[in-house]
């Protein structure tokens, strides 16, 4: 190995994409070798802050006395289960035949922090190079590497990862320990963890003591323009209003015009919907139904919404799916559950052979609110082939299921 440039990527997944992109093929023990690059990688955070007991004996026990903790200067450690790879990483960037580095961890302040305490934990002077992108994409990358950026001008990034690193520790540590020691038991406190865990209380509690209130609502509407008095609590107070502008003319005193910015629909994620997709629009259903592959795929949706044309295709292209009434777009994935749920133990008995009360039990099973979609998948696989929706003879939806 001479002449090398070292890559240093967040994790081995990451890697291994650099590799290909690269055409680096050589698998080493902890790193990729080829084309003049070697590829190797980080596991998380290899490098961390040390525990306030490597400071001093004195910190090992929790004591309100030795409060607060702040170190005057900073430690590192290495945590023993991946001694191994940071090992592998110092040697590399330290070798004769490495010339020159390039930090290939997130394009954030938290991949630039996991290289940062890699490179200066390893001692490490040789100069590096800032690999920025955020696709993963052969193209993006091969770009990405035409265009690396001088690795000191991420320094105030870093800098800042750092800075908030410390401030987590401080917080973490020391709120920790004192109101563990005021209450007589392990309470974890952290500077995220605790706001979060205050706002989700805050808002069960919201919850718990949400009480319904009738109000009214009162509409003027004219020439297209809806004006709405909201949540008028008296029902006498809202017809009042109403009799009051009955017959009477509505003058506009101000009209206020604003310039908004609406983001893109995020893109649907195949990943993410192998089991459910929901279609509740003509727009929604043709962009579908031309990508998507047709098996494997239960669809949900409002078929009443639905143009003819839709209805048509729906039983032409052969797609898996079970047709559900009025079916809210909106619906969450424990309303997705009980809809299968309901729609398996109606016509699958008679499929299988099995009791209703085995069969039902199997159904929740696969379909309980903390089944995983992968799990329901599973199940569907197993015990159907087809659960396909057609259109009969008289233009009604019916569904065709098949063993």
């Amino acid at each position: 190995m001479a002449n090398h440039i070292l890559v240093v990527a967040e994790k081995p997944s990451v890697a291994q994409s650099i590799a290909k992109a690269l055409g680096v093929h050589e698998r080493k023990d902890g790193y990729i070798e080829g084309n003049g690059y070697v590829v190797s990688w980080c596991i998380g955070h290899l490098v961390a802050l040390a525990d306030a007991d490597m400071y001093d004996e004195k910190y090992k026990k929790w004591s309100l006395d030795t409060l607060p903790i702040i170190p005057s200067e900073w430690q590192y450690i290495v945590s023993a289960d991946k001694n191994k790879q940071f090992n592998i990483l110092k040697k590399l960037m330290n070798s004769k035949d490495v010339d020159e580095i390039v930090c290939a961890t997130d394009a954030g302040r938290e991949g630039e922090l996991i290289f940062r305490l890699v490179y200066n934990q390893a001692e490490c002077k040789k100069p590096f190079k800032r690999l920025w992108i955020s696709s993963m994409e052969e193209s993006a990358i091969q770009k990405g590497f035409e265009n690396l950026k001088d690795g000191t001008d991420y320094d105030n990034l870093y800098q800042s990862a750092l800075c908030r690193a410390k401030a987590d520790w401080i917080i973490g540590i020391n709120a920790t320990r004192l109101f563990s020691r005021l209450y007589n038991r392990t309470l974890n406190v952290g500077r995220v963890q605790t706001p979060t865990l205050a706002m989700l209380y805050e808002r069960e509690n919201n919850i718990g003591s949400f009480k319904k209130e009738k109000y009214f609502n009162v509409h003027l509407k004219a020439d297209g323009l809806d004006a709405v008095l909201e949540k008028v609590k008296e029902q006498s107070e809202a017809e009042k209003v109403k009799s009051d502008c009955n017959g009477k003319t509505a003058n506009v005193v101000s009209v206020k015009r604003e310039q908004k910015t609406v983001n893109a629909p995020r893109l649907y994620d195949l990943n993410g919907i192998t089991s459910f997709i929901i279609v509740s629009s003509d727009s929604d259903f043709w962009g579908l139904i031309e990508s998507l592959p047709k098996a494997k795929f239960l669809v949900m949706y409002e078929y009443e919404k639905c143009g003819t044309a839709i209805k048509n295709a729906l039983a032409q292209h052969g797609i898996y799916y079970c047709a559900i009434d009025d079916f809210c777009s909106a619906a969450t994935e424990d309303m997705k559950r009980a809809v299968l749920f309901a729609e398996l133990e109606k016509h699958l008995p008679s499929l299988i052979g099995e009791t209703p009360l085995d069969l039902t039990h199997k159904i929740y099973e696969a379909t309980r609110v903390t089944a995983t979609m992968k799990e329901m998948e599973n199940f569907c696989n197993r015990y159907v082939k087809t659960l396909r929706l057609k259109v009969n003879s008289e233009g009604k939806f019916e569904i065709e299921i098949q063993k």
